[in-house]
């Protein structure tokens, strides 16, 4: 049966144990990312890999289809910053996807194991309500004033960051996952934030464990408590080193991380892309 509590299960544990990982983009085994559904579970499932959102989500919804979910995949532009305003600054083009979920009560859930850092557990689809998950997290769904896109927030009290963008329309639409074609190959150019720095990341209720670069962030527990986290932070001197924390770390053995190249993540170490990582 479809349930919110299944749906919640399924999440937290996908977050506990695949990570989020763009190591193929910076010459780690078997080639770029892929749209191709067998080359995907291959990589996650048989390789005991990771991947980012078209992979992670479109593994994800084909589980929650054959457990009787309705799914929709819903394309997003990822928050990369403010300007002097303080509003944010979105891509031409979505680069993210997320997914829409239907219960047995045909209530909409977003539905997100894709993104580096998201909700442990499925959001209402609700807007302009607080929800907090159970690591602590806020989060909250909010119309844009314009009446064309929807955004996702997380913070809490007076300071929300906006991290998602999407079009209300999507959420009308049926796309299928050869339908981001154009949005995957936006994501692979090496002059996108995934091509200038390795980013691996796992997280669970009381820890998120981020590598970005030669970079390993520890973060709690607990990962959120009021006035804020101060992570544990360890420079990594070599790809070696770096290669076995991928495998201690995040479950990805060596043989995977053959061919790792830190080249362009290091020369992004003064990069903002990742600075909240």
């Amino acid at each position: 049966t479809p349930t919110p509590l299944k749906l919640a299960q399924l999440h937290e544990a996908h977050l506990n144990k695949i990570p989020f990982e763009n190591l193929a983009q910076h010459g780690a085994v078997g080639g770029p990312a892929s749209l191709d559904f067998t080359l995907t579970s291959n990589k996650i499932l048989d390789r005991n890999r990771g991947g980012f959102c078209f992979e992670l989500n479109s593994l994800f919804a084909s589980l929650l289809e054959q457990l009787g979910y309705s799914v929709q995949r819903i394309g997003a532009k990822v928050a990369r910053g403010t300007d002097e305003k303080g509003r944010p600054i979105y891509g031409d083009h979505p680069t993210h996807v997320f997914l829409l979920v239907r219960d047995e009560m045909q209530q909409p859930w977003f539905v997100d194991v894709g993104f580096a850092e998201p909700p442990l557990h499925p959001l209402k689809y609700e807007y302009d309500i607080v929800q907090t998950t159970p690591e602590g997290m806020q989060s909250k769904l909010e119309r844009v004033d314009d009446g064309i896109h929807a955004e996702l927030l997380w913070g809490g009290g007076t300071t929300w960051n906006k991290r998602l963008q999407w079009k209300l329309e999507d959420l009308n639409n049926h796309r299928d996952l050869d339908d981001f074609a154009f949005n995957l190959k936006c994501v692979q150019r090496e002059d996108c934030n995934f091509g200038r720095k390795i980013i691996v990341c796992r997280i669970d209720r009381e820890q998120k464990v981020t590598l970005t670069g030669n970079k390993l962030k520890i973060t709690g527990p607990p990962r959120f408590q009021e006035g804020g986290v101060v992570p544990n932070i360890t420079i990594l001197d070599s790809v070696d080193e770096v290669r076995e924390v991928i495998e201690q770390k995040f479950g990805i053995v060596m043989e995977e991380s053959g061919g790792l190249d830190l080249a362009r993540s290091l020369e992004e170490e003064s990069a903002t892309a990742w600075a909240s990582m």
